[in-house]
């Protein structure tokens, strides 16, 4: 079993290699790319971020993953999703007309490694169960890089996503979006905690609840 794990990490490792790679190849003879504007989308970053998660799995080799390990895979897992889905819905109609991006970085970068990395997560869940106290640290990277975005673009007067463009759009149209991305990543986190969650401690958590509500019941008046 660990064989095929280390194994699927390494083969998704290289299959975000190879469609970085590819979606350079594919667009530098354009005047228009720049290497500084490619590696400013969310999709490569948060997908190279997991290939460095992915393989510092297969390095490990089985052996005890420390707990700041577990939260940079659950980062990695949620950044992930979060690249799949809002590509799903605010990305790809643009893309199915414009074709800027290779089919294979589509499938690979917005399909296949989101899943792949849910199912890594499930697969070997943390050692130790990740708190949702804890949880609101996963969105700091989100929230530097659209900061990032924002100061950059207003520099250079480029921006990745329409969303993020407030020169073309407004701001209004950007803090829009940005709440609607929040709003819909922060159950996707709780949801990445609570599977990750060793399976006794789901049982207790549950256990717990019940008891709770029993005893609320028993106290009600009649």
């Amino acid at each position: 079993m660990r064989v095929l794990i280390s194994s699927g990490r390494l083969v998704c490792v290289l299959f975000i290699w190879a469609a970085i790679v590819n979606g350079i190849v594919a667009k530098w003879g354009n005047p228009a790319f720049a290497l500084s504007n490619y590696f400013s989308y969310f999709t490569n970053i948060s997908n190279l971020f997991a290939s460095a998660v992915l393989l510092a799995g297969v390095v490990r080799n089985g052996r005890p993953a420390s707990r700041t390990v577990d939260r940079l895979r659950a980062a990695a897992t949620v950044y992930l999703l979060v690249t799949g889905i809002v590509y799903a819905l605010l990305l790809a109609p643009i893309d199915a007309v414009t074709h800027a991006t290779p089919t294979f970085n589509n499938w690979v970068l917005h399909r296949v490694m989101p899943t792949a990395m849910v199912a890594d997560w499930l697969i070997e869940p943390p050692r130790t169960r990740i708190r949702l106290r804890e949880a609101w640290v996963l969105l700091l990277f989100p929230i530097l890089y659209v900061g990032y975005t924002l100061v950059r673009g207003a520099l250079v007067g480029w921006y990745p996503y329409p969303f993020l463009d407030p020169q073309s759009n407004g701001y209004r149209f950007v803090v829009e979006h940005l709440l609607l991305i929040t709003g819909g990543s922060i159950p996707l986190i709780a949801g990445i905690v609570w599977l990750g969650a060793p399976v006794d401690a789901r049982t207790t958590h549950r256990g717990a609840d019940a008891t709770r509500t029993r005893g609320a019941d028993s106290d009600a008046p009649t």
